[in-house]
């Protein structure tokens, strides 16, 4: 795993906050009238009997500033509830639509960085996946430590039980057996998702589910390889699962997936590095800026298959709406680390199987000593 370069940087935002509209200060605005509501309807009978004791002038039998005052006050008193129950209609009825929009939004941590993404109304007809891309080079390295695996999108019955599923592994360079871990969790959670079509499926509500077990279960078999062989090793792991329109994704280290939509790159999900950490705490306040940007161990990782626990597992719990013309990006970082956001943009015109390889042109053209590894699939929608 070389050189670490961001290609877009959205901030940490949670799933939560998506799209979130309940409007600001409406809860403030709402106690406040209610409060003088209530204080109207209080002060009015009081301050009548007050007026009605006291004979006003003009007035020998001393009713008749203190009817007045009754119905003003009950008057006002009347306004201030009905400005109130405007106030309350208007704050329920704005997040009853806000609830509507936010229904496919993903929660809490385990979002990623999707906080830009403007989540588009469900298509009519759920689109698919139409063409796949991938490049898979060994850069300038003496093994290749990266594997991945892409689902048969040829295969109409595996497509309309189960969908599509593509899964990229990194190992971990400089650790032995890289490329054993990262194959063994490519082909651990491709053969799941294989075998789990000759198995009862209820839709999508199990597919977040199903993508923590594959990640569990691939750990599992990570960590019993390295049990016989003594030794530390890992991998990375990113994995996209396409099915009824949706996109579900999950992570672990610093592999990333993105979203290619209308000229723009988002990434989906967060790193675990100890950089992400750094810059976090300079957010804060913490620590300096600077001190975060000039760490030496920035891009030493945080999570990954074959660490014990496994704790930092970065998903999506309700299903991304996909849109014609999508394209879903995982890549390894060798991709990401050598070439920019305006270049992947510029491949992005192409469909995935020429964007794959003009990908693989533009890293080499870089000519990095030492180019790591780079991997990368390309999910094309319709």
């Amino acid at each position: 795993m070389g050189e670490k370069i961001g290609i877009m940087f959205l901030g940490a935002g949670t799933a939560d906050d998506w799209l979130s509209g309940t409007p600001f200060g409406t809860e403030a605005g709402e106690e406040s009238s209610a409060e003088a509501g209530s204080e109207g309807e209080e002060a009015g009978p009081a301050e009548a009997l007050e007026t009605a004791s006291e004979p006003g002038e003009g007035d020998p039998k001393g009713k008749g500033n203190g009817i007045s005052s009754a119905w003003i006050w009950f008057l006002g008193a009347g306004i201030l509830l009905l400005l109130a129950a405007l106030l309350l209609y208007r704050a329920f009825f704005r997040k009853k639509r806000s609830v509507r929009e936010c229904e496919d939004s993903s929660e809490g941590e385990e979002l990623g960085r999707a906080a830009d993404v403007r989540m588009p109304a469900c298509p009519p007809v759920p689109v698919t996946v139409s063409h796949i891309g991938n490049l898979h080079h060994i850069g300038g390295r003496e093994e290749q430590q990266d594997s991945f695996a892409i689902s048969d999108v040829t295969n109409s019955t595996l497509c309309e039980k189960r969908g599509s599923f593509a899964v990229v592994a990194d190992g971990m360079g400089g650790l032995s057996n890289g490329a054993r871990i990262s194959a063994i969790v490519t082909s651990s959670m491709m053969s799941r998702f294989e075998e789990g079509n000759r198995e009862e499926f209820r839709g999508e509500r199990e597919i977040p589910m199903e993508l923590l077990q594959m990640v569990q279960n691939a750990e599992r078999e990570a960590l019993r390889f390295l049990g016989t062989s003594h030794e530390q090793s890992g991998s990375t792991v990113v994995a996209a699962w396409i099915y009824a329109g949706r996109l579900y994704f999950i992570s672990v280290g610093d592999s990333r997936i993105c979203l290619l939509r209308n000229g723009t790159v988002t990434i989906l999900n967060r790193e675990h590095t100890y950089g992400s950490e750094l810059d976090e705490m300079a957010a804060r306040g913490e620590i300096p800026i600077k001190e975060a940007r000039e760490n030496v161990q920035r891009h030493a990782l945080t999570s990954y298959i074959g660490i014990e626990p496994l704790e930092k597992i970065d998903r999506n719990i309700h299903g991304l709406p996909l849109l014609p013309g999508d394209k879903i990006l995982l890549m390894s970082d060798g991709v990401f680390g050598t070439i920019s956001e305006k270049e992947i943009l510029k491949a992005a015109v192409q469909d995935a199987a020429v964007m794959a390889q003009d990908l693989q042109a533009m890293v080499l053209s870089h000519r990095r000593s030492g180019q790591d590894n780079f991997t990368a699939v390309i999910l094309q929608c319709e």
